[in-house]
């Protein structure tokens, strides 16, 4: 059938012309696009964010490893890649250090200081998501580039504007689209009433 044919290009176009990077929904997706070219990625907390995050980090594979308080508590689900470390053990930052744990800013610098004596070393986080519900009350050091929680909560505002307007635009090129089609059909008098193009 020609008209079904055309009404699957159609579609096709629209999709293609519209609905280009319009996925990133979910605070999982964002994260995603933020660590682009990263060699690692070190989350500290374990908690529902965490669990929340991880099956989108672990579609990266980039090396991934935990950090927690305690890892025996841990109550979420792991992938078996993933390495978990005590909080407190000295270690190399580097990469994107991913803060999902209610930590105050004061001990995730100690810590940072701790695993790392960052201010000195080469080796230091390229980027920090802070992803605390804290991070506007309670903002991290300037040491390193950041990129926050209310940074993505405004990614995703500004998503959902775009994609409200860009509704209006597919549905009226839809409309139009679907007229054209319509005006393309004809009634055949002797039998079956099907559209032909």
């Amino acid at each position: 059938l020609p008209w079904l044919r055309q009404a699957v290009i159609d579609v096709k176009n629209i999709r293609h012309h519209h609905l280009k990077d319009m996925g990133g929904q979910s605070y999982g997706s964002l994260i995603r696009k933020e660590i682009k070219n990263a060699k690692k990625i070190q989350i500290i907390g374990a908690g529902h964010l965490v669990q929340e995050i991880l099956p989108w980090l672990t579609k990266t594979q980039l090396p991934l490893s935990l950090h927690v308080r305690n890892p025996k508590n841990i109550k979420i689900t792991l992938p078996e890649s993933l390495q978990v470390f005590p909080l407190e053990k000295p270690m190399d930052w580097e990469g994107i250090v991913i803060l999902a744990a209610p930590l105050r800013s004061t001990d995730f610098s100690r810590i940072m200081k701790i695993k790392n004596n960052f201010l000195t070393s080469r080796k230091s986080p390229c980027k920090v998501m802070d992803l605390r519900g804290t991070c506007e009350t309670d903002p991290l050091e300037k040491s390193w580039t950041i990129v926050d929680l209310k940074m993505l909560t405004n990614h995703l505002q500004s998503n959902e504007v775009r994609m409200n307007l860009l509704k209006e635009d597919v549905n009226h090129e839809i409309l139009v689209k679907s007229e054209k089609l319509w005006m393309k059909a004809k009634l055949r008098p002797h039998g079956w009433e099907d559209i032909c193009a």
